[in-house]
């Protein structure tokens, strides 16, 4: 019962859920090309430093920098999600999201920085709740 109200009380808010994908699109694609266009910080470096990423072919800048482009590529998907909505790139757009807050919050989790994965796991958990109440409100052909 409270389900279908609260989709029943979502399903007249198109508007808010576009929103939400266009605020997500922003924020992904800004953070990405921000990172893909300059140096690895000394902080990143520090803070991955003792972990298994200092390991992988290129070190931790290639690691920074597959983390911009990871987020770039969510913010493009979502932006083509909010112009030209469809099932599948709905789906895709959200998917490459919750991806993305998945590989942060591991990254802060094997950091030691517990608040910070605590924060990107709420963050995970609301675009995942966000996602199944914009599917079932909306319900977009093809």
């Amino acid at each position: 019962m409270f389900k279908e109200r609260l989709v029943q009380a979502w399903s007249s808010n198109l508007f808010a859920f576009k929103l939400f994908r266009a605020f997500l699109a922003f924020t992904f694609l800004h953070a990405g090309v921000e990172k893909l266009t300059q140096e690895t910080p000394d902080w990143f470096v520090e803070r991955f430093s003792s972990t298994f990423f200092i390991h992988f072919p290129g070190g931790l800048g290639v690691t920074f920098h597959l983390l911009g482009a990871m987020e770039s590529l969510a913010g493009l998907l979502m932006a083509v999600s909010v112009v030209f909505p469809s099932r599948f790139r709905v789906r895709i757009s959200y998917l490459a999201c919750l991806t993305v807050f998945f590989a942060l919050g591991f990254g802060s989790r094997i950091s030691h920085q517990f608040s910070e994965a605590g924060m990107l796991f709420n963050y995970f958990a609301l675009t995942l709740i966000l996602q199944t109440l914009d599917e079932r409100a909306h319900p977009i052909t093809v």
